[in-house]
């Protein structure tokens, strides 16, 4: 996803066994949990390639042959962190935001060409990516308890009661990619059981 060459590879094995793409769903995702201050440089460049590029890449990747079409839905999962950082994961936080402007400034450039282009931003989610985090703060908070202490912390933030399922994100993408979506671009929806409500 951070390599424009692999983009174009994976663009072009799909045409050929599918035709052009019409719906683009921007999922690949990776986190890490640290202090601005402790860092690395690298670290920000990696978060930042593959959260942020890599959606710019396919999204840029996808677009000509959408507007040829005169349709198309470009779909990027961002996060409830895009929209209300959270400490310990400045990079991660930054790269939610830049999908979240990245969805808003293509929906204007793409408004009245048939494209739309919509963000979801979910809150913690259970899948493995939970898991890892658990560890991290558990690493770095060691106050906060053990990792099965922060799972259950990080579900207990969440007004819903319950942790967002992989289910619920995927609904609210089948509806973004149908017709009965026409009418919306440029939105950023959580799909985060009320924890974030902007």
């Amino acid at each position: 996803m951070t390599d424009a060459g692999s983009v174009d590879a994976a663009f072009e094995t799909v045409e050929q066994w599918g035709g052009s793409v019409e719906i683009l769903v921007n999922n690949a995702g990776v986190i890490s949990v640290a202090r601005v201050e402790d860092l690395a440089e690298t670290e920000w460049d990696r978060i930042m390639a593959v959260n942020a590029k890599g959606p710019f890449l396919c999204s840029r990747r996808a677009i000509p042959a959408m507007v040829e079409g005169n349709w198309g839905r470009i779909i990027s999962i961002a996060s409830d962190a895009g929209k209300t950082a959270e400490p310990l994961l400045a990079h991660y936080s930054a790269s939610k935001f830049a999908v979240i402007g990245l969805t808003q400034s293509l929906a204007f450039e793409l408004a009245g060409q048939g494209v739309t282009a919509n963000a979801v931003c979910p809150a913690i989610t259970q899948t493995s990516m939970m898991d890892y985090l658990a560890d991290e703060f558990a690493q770095a908070q060691p106050e906060r308890g053990d990792a099965t202490a922060l799972r259950s912390a990080f579900v207990g933030e969440i007004p819903l009661g319950r942790a967002i399922q992989p289910t619920d994100i995927a609904a609210v993408c089948v509806f973004l990619a149908s017709e009965q979506a026409e009418s919306l671009s440029g939105q950023a929806i959580n799909v985060a059981g009320g924890h974030e409500v902007h």
